[in-house]
């Protein structure tokens, strides 16, 4: 049964495993617990041909883009999501989330995914007018489903 509409994109935003796994002091507590029903939309996305785009959040090694709100838990917790980080604290999106080679694969500049660049990529790569989204923020956890004139959010 189809999900999605033709017109429509998946877009998951910073379900990378230092947002996710406990051992990382950027850990979002309930995250890691909605991996499974991520999974799920994007496996149904995958088979609808539904273009998913990954929106990660990758800092410096050196730490110059880390934001300072941020900054002294990065420091002393490893360095979690920079290129130094392995693991628990890295970077990298689950498995169980199955992104691929059909995927997009998108690094977020700040804390903000929505940058103007990022959609009109997203618009113009994918040919999508519908996002949904799925976004780790404010220590909770929900999808949006953005449309051209308004938008709906639903907690999972």
């Amino acid at each position: 049964m189809k999900q999605f509409r033709a017109d429509s994109a998946v877009v998951v935003i910073d379900m990378q495993n230092g947002f996710l796994e406990r051992e990382s002091p950027l850990c979002i507590q309930g995250a890691k617990e909605t991996v499974p029903a991520c999974s799920r939309v994007i496996r149904q996305a995958h088979r609808e041909q539904v273009p998913v785009f990954f929106v990660n959040r990758r800092y410096r090694a050196d730490g110059s883009d880390v934001e300072l709100v941020r900054k002294e838990r990065w420091e002393q917790g490893g360095r979690p999501l920079s290129e130094l980080a392995g693991g628990p604290l890295s970077a990298e999106n689950p498995p169980e989330l199955g992104g691929g080679p059909q995927d997009y694969m998108l690094v977020k500049p700040r804390f903000s995914a929505f940058s103007i660049r990022s959609w009109i990529f997203c618009c113009a790569e994918s040919r999508s007018r519908r996002f949904i989204c799925w976004e780790l923020r404010r220590r909770t956890v929900f999808a949006r489903r953005v449309m051209t004139d308004s938008h709906w959010i639903m907690k999972w």
